[in-house]
């Protein structure tokens, strides 16, 4: 389970994570999200803390830990979206956020 800021996020379709290593040793972790499909106030719950830096929770699979990281969004892009009598569905939403 993936929380941002606390709060619990919907399931990603996909999950990515990067490490690299940082000045002074260590390594910074840089990560890929996606949703394949998601309603709009959802994603308003996803984006709407993004423009500041946030807290992710998530399952580190390099330790296996619950490890809460403080993160910045480097971009948000979306591949369509369908305004119907669902009310407006993104499809394939993803974020890419890094390390702050």
């Amino acid at each position: 389970m993936l929380l941002l800021n606390g709060n619990p996020l919907p399931d990603p379709y996909e999950m990515r994570m990067e490490a690299s290593p940082k000045e002074g040793g260590g390594l910074t972790r840089g990560l890929e999200i996606a949703w394949a499909r998601i309603p709009l106030h959802e994603a308003a719950e996803i984006l709407g803390p993004c423009g500041a830096p946030l807290n992710l929770t998530f399952t580190d699979p390099v330790t296996g830990a619950r490890q809460t990281r403080e993160m910045g969004l480097v971009s948000a892009t979306c591949q369509w979206a369908h305004e119907g009598a669902e009310g407006t569905i993104f499809g394939l939403l993803r974020l890419f956020l890094k390390e702050a």
